[in-house]
C-alpha cells in the first residue's frame, strides 16, 4: 500500500466513524489488528 493510499483509507475512517486519527496516530496503525486496538483506546478516552 502507498502513502497516498493510507492517507485515503485514514481520511475514509475518520468520515465514516466520525473520529480525528493524528498522523502520529495513523503512522502506528499497520494492521487490522492495530486498528481494533486503536479504537478500543480512542473510545476509552471518549467515555
Amino acid at each position: 500500500m502507498g502513502d497516498l493510499d493510507a492517507v485515503e483509507i485514514v481520511m475514509a475512517i475518520e468520515e465514516a466513524f466520525e473520529i480525528t486519527i493524528t498522523d502520529e496516530e495513523a503512522e502506528q496503525i499497520m494492521t487490522i489488528g492495530d486498528l481494533v486496538r486503536f479504537f478500543g483506546i480512542k473510545t476509552k478516552k471518549t467515555n
